[in-house]
């Protein structure tokens, strides 16, 4: 029972919070949020350039719903893809070691995001120090 309290307490709905990144930001929408399950969550893109990489903790399926946005990911093997993300509704897979970099976004891009259940870890890494760095979530309890 205690665990069920507590997965209560850590969900999230109808927040908005503003992220930096690099030259521009992102707004986020959630619409629901519960870590240890799935979450929903809109993103308006108004980026120019990360200034690094990340995985995220958790798996999802991205759908572009207006707009574009450029992307570098950064594979296993260290090569760097550069991609256009340009074909709305097309759900794309991002698996938890997707190492990827937002660029420029036209503005005012909008996605839906379908996340996965969370694991506690994600990196960051960043290539003008070539450092990585891994990042914790912690419950509330």
């Amino acid at each position: 029972m205690k665990k069920i309290i507590d997965i209560i307490k850590n969900i999230k709905m109808f927040t908005t919070k503003e992220v930096a990144l690099g030259e521009g930001s992102v707004t986020q929408f959630t619409l629901f949020e519960c870590k240890e399950l799935f979450s929903i969550i809109f993103y308006k893109w108004n980026t120019i350039d990360q200034v690094r990489f990340h995985t995220h903790a958790f798996p999802a399926y991205a759908f572009l719903l207006r707009g574009y946005y450029h992307e570098k990911v950064l594979t296993e093997d260290g090569k760097i893809i550069d991609k256009v993300v340009n074909q709305f509704f097309k759900p794309r897979f991002l698996a938890r070691n997707y190492c990827h970099s937002i660029g420029y976004a036209k503005p005012n891009t909008m996605t839906m995001v379908l996340v996965g259940r969370w694991s506690k870890q994600w990196k960051e890494y960043f290539p003008d120090t070539n450092t990585w760095v891994t990042y914790e979530w912690v419950e509330k309890k």
